[in-house]
């Protein structure tokens, strides 16, 4: 009697990761072609320290030339050059043109700079 319920056990559980894994197989989120993913590159500012997967606020400069990306109330990183013209023009077309949330997608430690990625 102790085998056949072990081997149920065993079939209910192959069948509950065939549907698990039918369920993580399948496509559940919706595309939204209003939104944009844009990539920049950052420096960070020494003596901050920024982890991938961080969350910050990127805001543009009064003169256009230097965006601010901070966490919190503490500027911890700018973006400069082209970057910071591309993510103006990104943030002109958005519903909020004063700042955005963007996300640190990798970090280089030697170099001090990091990538952030923003969906305007």
């Amino acid at each position: 009697m102790g085998e056949n319920f072990r081997k149920g056990q065993c079939e209910n559980f192959k069948k509950g990761c065939d549907a698990a894994m039918d369920r993580m197989s399948t496509p559940s989120l919706f595309r939204r072609p209003d939104l944009q993913v844009y990539c920049y590159d950052a420096d960070c500012l020494s003596g901050k320290t920024i982890a991938i997967g961080d969350a910050l606020h990127a805001q543009i400069s009064q003169d256009g030339n230097t965006a601010y990306l901070s966490k919190g109330c503490e500027t911890v990183a700018i973006i400069e050059g082209d970057g910071v013209t591309q993510l103006r023009d990104a943030m002109k077309d958005s519903d909020c043109p004063d700042f955005t949330e963007v996300k640190v997608i990798s970090a280089c430690e030697i170099s001090e700079s990091i990538t952030v990625q923003a969906t305007i």
